[in-house]
């Protein structure tokens, strides 16, 4: 646990002094990263369109179907060229998994691009493995269209991805509602909040 908090410090150390390479376009990003971690929860129902997305390894999903699965899952929304606030959710994901250890797969976890012009599945694949992505770790692409209607059904739309925010989305098989966690939880806080939730 000590390395995995040490590594985090690094990494965002890193991207910070990054940042100040991109000027107005990271801007939002940067001040988010600047302050201490902290963030927000609530519950919401949400509407799940018909689309079909497609994994890391090519694969065709219907979101429906995978996220009315009776198993609960985590999701996210990133893209790979980010080098803000991406790089530090992406590395969160990683920590929820180091974090369950031997219960790891209990949780499936879904990362969705943004950038679906460029985040092709082979982009996603190199990613996933950037991350240390295990098996129940998906990360899902499709048509800019499609990504845009996912996007403001889970009311994370915005016209610039450089303008997205980070939340993470928990739900578990039994419970209509979605929790939406706004900000940049620690992974440990992710899982706290996600056993929360699972009654355990």
């Amino acid at each position: 646990m000590i390395v995995l908090r040490y590594s985090a410090m690094i990494l965002l150390s890193i991207l910070l002094s990054g940042c100040m390479h991109h000027g107005g376009d990271h801007a939002a990003h940067q001040a988010m990263l600047e302050r201490p971690q902290s963030y927000t929860r609530s519950m919401a129902n949400y509407q799940i369109p018909d689309a079909t997305l497609i994994d890391q390894d090519g694969s065709r999903l219907p979101l429906p179907q995978l996220l009315k699965s009776s198993e609960p899952y985590a999701l996210n929304f990133i893209f790979t060229s980010c080098t803000t606030i991406c790089p530090v959710m992406s590395a969160t994901f990683f920590q929820v998994q180091q974090e369950l250890g031997a219960g790891s797969h209990e949780l499936q976890m879904i990362s969705i691009s943004i950038d679906p012009e460029y985040d092709t599945p082979s982009t996603l694949k190199k990613y996933a493995q950037k991350y240390g992505a295990g098996t129940n770790w998906r990360f899902l692409t499709g048509d800019a269209a499609t990504i845009a209607e996912v996007q403001q059904s889970l009311a994370g739309y915005v016209s610039d991805k450089m303008n997205h925010r980070p939340f993470t989305l928990i739900k578990v098989p039994n419970e209509e509602k979605w929790l939406r966690v706004d900000g940049l939880a620690t992974g440990a806080e992710l899982v706290a909040e996600y056993r929360r939730m699972a009654g355990q």
